[in-house]
């Protein structure tokens, strides 16, 4: 018997167990050393707190040998690789639970650097699945204006999201992959995460494509230094400085997309979600309470004035919300107005 120099053991067919469907993965003692100072498993980064510095490095194989390994197995055969990101996936699923303080930090920073490695690597795949599909559609004379039909649904069905967000995902890498490298590399790296780079595509969304490149180059630096609002910001102010106008791009597509939706919540409730510009927002609300305030109870009445409400500021802006809306359900219904039994007991 043997060792070969990834560590995996040769030995004579007669001595191997019989074949099984799944494989085994063996990984080699994890050896603990610590965390030189200054260093981001030290550190920690924008927002987070300093971890323990006495955190287990991974040994060469796991950092230098296997991977290279894997990056060859996977351009040997688009196969081989996806039974590599299965194994990656089986992997993860087996990892035992650390117990040291230092370790489960540190493994819960690393694992969200992979989930940025992740994304980024749907990036690139959704960017080549969407230039082999349009390949494939020039090549078989399917009008350009008809091409690509589709493609943002089976992102989602992949990604298990709604077909807004799978398309939603598309545009994402797309503008990641054409004007923003910067920006997939510090995703590649983990330095970033999906939140921070769509937010930063929406920043510069309106951009032509070479104003965006600007933008991504002059952030460059601060990818992965600054946190997620303060880059956010630092964007919108270069986005203005290479266009002035985006502005007002950015509000007239804004305005574009103004909607009123009503999304389930559990326990038989509902949002009744409102996307309008502010100053009509400030009139939609003044508008109901002035309704509200001038209904009749009854023929003969005079108006209803808004009861006083009790609780918290968010409790009283539940309950008047929704002493509104039966209101306004009330006088369509030609029924007469409730008072809300909270408001009715105090």
């Amino acid at each position: 018997m043997t060792t070969t120099q990834y560590g995996v053991e040769d030995r004579d067919a007669s001595t191997l167990p019989a074949a099984t469907d799944t494989p085994t993965v063996a990984f080699l003692p994890t050896p603990p050393v610590t965390v030189p100072a200054g260093s981001p498993a030290q550190v920690g980064s924008p927002g987070r707190g300093p971890v323990l510095a006495a955190v287990p490095a991974p040994p060469a194989l796991l950092t230098a040998d296997l991977v290279t390994l894997l990056g060859e197995l996977a351009s040997w055969d688009e196969a081989a690789g996806t039974s590599m990101l299965t194994a990656v996936r089986d992997a993860l699923r087996e990892l035992p639970t650390a117990r040291s303080e230092g370790v489960c930090v540190a493994r819960i920073a690393v694992l969200e650097e992979i989930k940025a490695a992740v994304t980024a690597a749907q990036v690139r795949q959704a960017v080549a699945f969407r230039t082999a599909r349009l390949d494939r559609e020039t090549a078989e004379g399917i009008p350009a204006s008809r091409q690509g039909k589709g493609l943002g649904d089976e992102i989602a069905l992949a990604r298990n999201e709604s077909p807004f967000a799978g398309s939603r995902f598309l545009g994402l890498a797309v503008a990641l992959n054409d004007s923003m490298p910067n920006a997939l590399a510090a995703l590649t790296a983990g330095r970033v995460n999906e939140r921070a780079v769509g937010l930063l595509r929406s920043e510069v969304e309106t951009l032509s494509e070479p104003d965006r490149e600007r933008v991504d180059t002059a952030l460059a630096p601060e990818y992965g230094d600054l946190p997620i609002k303060e880059l956010t910001a630092r964007a919108r102010a270069l986005a203005y400085q290479a266009d002035p106008g985006t502005v007002l791009k950015r509000f007239e597509k804004a305005v574009s997309e103004r909607r009123v939706s009503v999304r389930p919540a559990a326990d038989g409730m509902a949002f009744l979600t409102a996307l309008i510009p502010t100053p009509q927002a400030f009139a939609c609300k003044k508008a109901l309470r002035d309704a509200a305030a001038t209904a009749n109870t009854t023929p003969t009445e005079g108006g209803v004035e808004m009861p006083l409400f009790y609780g918290s500021p968010a409790q009283q802006a539940a309950q008047q919300t929704a002493w509104l809306a039966d209101h306004a359900n009330d006088r369509a219904g030609g029924v007469v107005p409730r008072m809300p039994r909270s408001a009715a007991q105090a």
